[in-house]
């Protein structure tokens, strides 16, 4: 079985649509990577003093306790909970900005013949 002779099906799509979907990809792939930092940001913003685990107070301003509090409490995938709600809006905003961003850069480069 070889592979087909037109390559992969991405190269065949138009330049803005690759765009797009390699915007999509990247997006889905940042938000997961930074999902912890999200989930300890968010959780320092909504609580001022929170108590975790056994009875330890978390100053609501010290990022490196409350990340160390998440993974105590839930263990290291206490970090990654909740990117399926940010993933939907972050990939259409990846595929918009990179598809837009070509079809923008191809718009400005268009030479326009002199009279």
């Amino acid at each position: 079985m070889g592979s087909h002779p037109a390559g992969p099906l991405l190269l065949h799509l138009p330049p803005p649509t690759q765009a797009a979907v390699l915007g999509l990809v990247a997006a889905r792939v940042a938000a997961v990577l930074t999902q912890p930092v999200e989930l300890v940001k968010t959780r320092l913003v909504t609580m001022e003093n929170v108590v975790m685990g056994h009875g330890e107070g978390v100053d609501g301003r010290d990022i490196l306790a409350m990340g160390q509090a998440v993974v105590r409490e839930d263990g290291w995938r206490g970090l990654f909970v909740g990117p399926a709600s940010r993933l939907p809006l972050v990939s259409i905003g990846g595929a918009l900005y990179y598809g837009a961003a070509d079809v923008v850069e191809r718009l400005l480069s268009v030479q326009i013949p002199s009279r």
